[in-house]
């Protein structure tokens, strides 16, 4: 019977002091490791995917500012030949920092939902989101820096008067 209709606790066996340790085991302490994992993986994809797409975007601007297709206005893929190694080099940072930004995002969502670590659940949720837009505008600036750029470091002004010839005296 119940005192007042409500429902009754739940039937627990004695337990002899002795052995209270081995019946009640202790709880497992939670950590906040895979919020803090979860971050050191979106920052590591960015920066994994970040380098190569920089050099990559520096030697495909270099490239195309070097063989006047932009003054042509005739598009070949060729134009990029110069660039190819620094261009799969760039791919393989693309797809292993997809793999380990994917990987940081989903850890730092199931991260999220515990009680521990949500902070740093919460910045790796943001760094992998935000990933893809800061690689496509750090891409788009490597590329449009090296377009105007001479390939033998010298300002473009300055590189007519080094080829004119001197004045006479």
């Amino acid at each position: 019977m119940t005192n007042g209709g409500g429902y009754a606790a739940p039937y627990s066996a004695p337990v002899d002091p002795r052995f209270a340790s081995i019946a009640d085991p202790q709880r497992k302490r939670r950590t906040a490791a895979a919020a803090r994992i979860a971050l050191v993986l979106a920052i590591g994809a960015l920066a994994i995917a970040a380098v190569p797409l920089w050099f990559a975007g520096r030697a495909s601007g270099a490239a195309v500012g070097a063989s006047g297709v932009l003054d042509a206005g005739v598009w070949s893929w060729a134009v990029l030949a110069p660039a190819r190694s620094a261009v799969i080099a760039a791919e393989v940072g693309f797809w292993l920092g997809t793999v380990l930004g994917l990987w940081a995002l989903v850890q730092g969502i199931v991260a999220a939902r515990r009680p521990v670590g949500r902070t740093a659940a919460v910045w790796a949720i943001v760094v992998a989101a935000a990933a893809p837009l800061l690689l496509t505008a750090l891409t788009f600036g490597a590329v449009a820096s090296a377009i105007g750029a001479p390939a033998d470091g010298v300002a473009p002004d300055t590189a007519l008067l080094a080829l004119s010839p001197a004045p006479p005296r």
